[in-house]
């Protein structure tokens, strides 16, 4: 009996630890999982045509080219690293100035806060107006279990971008304490 208790509890805590190790990102997908994984749970997800990259080698392998969210145009991009998920990220199709990227900002923290709560982090900063032109800046950050969701908006003149990246780095880092 005794026996049967402990293999119970050693099952519960290595499927707890498991399933931390497979911490949910972007809706099904989840990190670590593989292209073929991530494609079943994706219908419509896509090789890129020009793939995007990081210095650490972690590369785009996976696009969804158009998804509809708070009356914007977005496209999903799934990055791995040794043949796993690592990073998914929703990338505002047509970027916009930024007082209207501010409210595209404002409408996704209203949704995200409505799934994960109150964010711990949100910060807007208008800079100064140089002769290159003015970078403002728009950054909100929530933490669900160990998956970090940041949505950031950057506007310098003409050039402007909003994404939301759901990964596990802040984790990843944590467990090194």
């Amino acid at each position: 009996m005794k026996r049967t208790i402990l293999l119970g509890c050693a099952s519960i805590v290595l499927a707890s630890a498991t399933s931390g190790n497979a911490q949910t990102l972007w809706r099904k997908t989840k990190h670590g999982m593989s292209l073929e994984q991530v494609k079943r749970v994706v219908p419509g997800a896509v090789t890129p045509a020009e793939p995007e990259q990081f210095n650490d080698g972690t590369k785009e392998l996976l696009r969804l080219e158009d998804i509809e969210i708070v009356h914007r145009r977005f496209r999903v991009l799934f990055y791995f690293k040794n043949g796993k998920l690592d990073q998914v990220t929703l990338n505002l199709k047509k970027p916009e100035g930024f007082d209207d990227l501010l409210h595209v900002f404002d409408s996704l923290t209203e949704v995200l806060r409505s799934k994960y709560g109150k964010e711990i982090k949100r910060d807007i900063h208008r800079g100064d107006i140089s002769s290159a032109g003015q970078m403002n800046t728009a950054e909100a950050t929530w933490l669900q279990g160990q998956t970090n969701i940041n949505l950031y908006s950057i506007s310098f003149g003409p050039t402007s971008e909003l994404n939301v990246n759901y990964q596990v780095r802040l984790a990843k880092e944590a467990e090194k304490l």
